[in-house]
C-alpha cells in the first residue's frame, strides 16, 4: 500500500507497482500479483478490468489507513494506552531530539 500511495496515482496496474519495485530488488512479477489480489480482498484496493489489464485503486486514502492501523496498535500492543507507545519510542531513542521539541510544542499548544 505504501508504495502504491507514494506511486501518487488516482488508479495503478500490477505492471506499475512491479516495475516500481524491481527498481529496488529482485521480485516475481506473481508475488505482486497475488499481493494486489490480497489487498483486493481485505478491501484496501478495488479492482477492475480495462482490456487485459486489471486496474486498482486505493479504497481509502493513506492517512485514514495510517489512523486505522496505529489505533489498532495501541490498543493491541499497549492496552489502549497512546502515552506507552510514546514512552516506548522515547526510551528505544526512535524519536529525534528535532521530533520530540515538535511533541512538546504540540502538547503545549493542544
Amino acid at each position: 500500500m505504501k508504495l502504491i500511495w507514494r506511486l501518487d496515482k488516482e488508479e495503478v496496474t500490477v505492471r506499475d507497482v512491479y516495475e516500481e519495485l524491481r527498481l529496488r530488488r529482485r521480485i516475481a512479477y506473481t508475488s505482486v500479483m497475488g499481493t494486489m489480489q490480497s489487498l483486493d480482498r481485505k478491501g484496501f484496493l478495488r479492482k477492475w478490468k480495462e482490456g487485459r489489464a486489471h486496474i486498482y485503486r486505493p479504497t481509502r486514502p493513506r492517512d485514514e489507513v495510517v489512523r486505522e492501523v496505529v489505533a489498532d496498535l495501541v490498543e493491541r500492543v499497549f492496552g489502549g494506552s497512546s502515552e506507552a507507545l510514546m514512552l516506548h519510542l522515547v526510551e528505544r531513542h526512535d524519536v529525534s531530539k528535532v521530533k520530540l521539541r515538535e511533541l512538546e510544542q504540540m502538547i503545549e499548544e493542544g
